[in-house]
């Protein structure tokens, strides 16, 4: 069984995704102080904040890191190359919520579904790391993660189409996830997971939470109050649609009330 410590990225790596998540959410939240005060309405710039987490990582300077437009279906988002000694990883970054949902009932979908789910694909990324074994020998958290709203729900569900040689092109798939407190609205945690296809299983593979806390004590505590004056509570949640990593199998179970009811009002 592959030890842990081997799936792990290098500080520089790590120090070089954290920082560029960090200064893209106080990007974001100067942006959404700016809009309430200036506007009648601005929970729309809500849907902006992954925009702004890649778009500060894309810009950190790194020999090491590059990074692509990509597609799914019509979602459109950035992937990142990490080269890390002498392999090569695909890194994408999203919001996560812990949840606890058995292996059994994650297992219940069929292969044939799990194929059609954009993340599963790339998930198979790490076949060949065999992280079935890990999973299966810990407890492992699962996480849900985000899309931004039905529309781009929708498309991530349903995309099938991958063109890349991802299992020839890259050594390894991570997820950089991150959370955020729907009250101070602070960065309450991140992770480094990297996810199992034969499992569904998402294993940690480093707790970056420590190194986040570090860059975010540069953020001022007044941008937070403000912050917390323009965002509700409630939009953190609401905000984002839900979508299931675990459950990438007949995944339009799990599309939203409103995504669903809209696929509806389209057939008629």
């Amino acid at each position: 069984m592959i030890d842990k410590n081997e799936l792990k990225l290098s500080d520089e790596i790590n120090h070089h995704f954290v920082r560029g998540l960090v200064n893209g959410y106080e990007r974001y939240l100067q942006v959404r102080v700016a809009a309430a005060e200036d506007m009648v309405i601005s929970n729309g710039y809500a849907y902006t904040r992954g925009n702004h987490l890649e778009d500060m990582i894309a810009k950190e300077e790194s020999a090491n890191v590059q990074f692509e437009h990509a597609k799914a279906g019509s979602w459109s988002y950035l992937k990142f190359k990490v080269h890390n000694s002498e392999n090569n990883h695909m890194i994408i970054v999203r919001r996560a919520e812990r949840i606890n949902e058995t292996l059994a009932e994650l297992q219940s979908k069929t292969l044939e579904n799990r194929e059609k789910n954009w993340l599963y694909g790339l998930s198979k990324i790490n076949n060949r790391l065999e992280l079935d074994k890990i999973v299966n020998n810990s407890k492992v958290q699962q996480l849900k993660l985000y899309a931004d709203n039905a529309i781009d729900e929708r498309a991530i569900i349903r995309s099938e189409n991958l063109s890349l040689n991802l299992e020839e092109e890259f050594d390894g798939f991570y997820i950089l996830t991150y959370e955020i407190d729907s009250n101070t609205q602070e960065l309450s945690d991140a992770d480094l997971m990297m996810m199992d296809s034969k499992t569904l299983g998402l294993v940690q593979v480093e707790s970056l939470r420590g190194m986040m806390l570090e860059y975010q004590a540069s953020i001022s505590i007044e941008l937070f109050r403000k912050a917390q004056k323009a965002i509700s509570p409630l939009e953190i949640a609401a905000e984002a649609v839900e979508y299931g990593v675990a459950v990438a199998g007949d995944t339009e179970d799990y599309a939203s009330e409103a995504t669903q009811k809209e696929d509806v009002n389209q057939e008629e």
